[in-house]
């Protein structure tokens, strides 16, 4: 029954191959409960994500001005969040459970990849740089330590993101679709401003704040 009717919702299954009666119906809507309060949960620590992301890439002049403008209130940049908000309906609205599967995959993989070899290139750049804890078996390399797990990690899951631009389609197009308009959004707004691509530039965060003209009358 798994691999037929309840493909798509295998614990409905599980709850439905229970032989206790009455019980099992009340099981169902539990369920279904539980499973929407969790995919609200989900959505929520997404949006937080974002939130905290779009911050980060505004603080350091990696977005526009105009979506890294910061809500006067929240501090938030709910420009960037309500386009990426927008973007992630249209993506859903096929309901394609595989397509969406493949680039949460996508996403997660490039993110995986990045942060462990950031953890090299740190060890490099910045080899005195004081740091809470220390990853265990690590080799030196031209007098440096570096961490067998970050380079497992790094390879692992690169060679993951390969497969999944090998085997699903809809990933590698919309994917790499995304990823090249925000590198080419990220070339196009530094040059424009005349910065460059690889230094890094940082700004208060009240700077990215809205600010209200405000009108004053003559009193004499």
């Amino acid at each position: 029954a798994l691999a037929g009717q309840y493909v798509d919702a295998p614990m409905l299954g599980v709850v439905d191959g229970l032989t206790l009666g009455w019980l099992a119906d009340v099981l169902k809507y539990a369920v279904a409960a539980i499973g929407t309060m969790v995919l609200m949960q989900a959505a929520n620590v997404a949006m937080s994500g974002i939130a905290g992301l779009s911050y980060s890439l505004a603080t350091n002049r990696q977005l526009p001005k105009r979506l890294a403008r910061l809500h006067p209130k929240y501090a938030t940049p709910y420009v960037a969040v309500i386009i990426a908000s927008a973007a992630a309906i249209i993506i859903e609205a096929p309901f394609d459970l595989e397509m969406l599967l493949s680039l949460f995959a996508f996403g997660a993989l490039i993110a995986i990849t990045i942060s462990n070899a950031s953890l090299l290139v740190l060890r490099f750049r910045e080899p005195e740089r004081q740091r809470q804890f220390k990853l265990p078996f690590n080799i030196s390399v031209r007098g440096i330590e570096i961490s067998l797990l970050s380079i497992v990690g790094t390879l692992a899951a690169f060679l993951c993101w390969v497969s999944v631009l090998v085997y699903h389609r809809e990933a590698r197009w919309l994917g790499l679709g995304w990823l090249t308009a925000g590198l080419l959004l990220y070339v196009t707004y530094r040059l424009s401003t005349g910065k460059s691509l690889t230094k890094r530039v940082t700004v208060t965060e009240e700077s990215l704040k809205e600010t209200r003209d405000l009108a004053f009358g003559r009193i004499l």
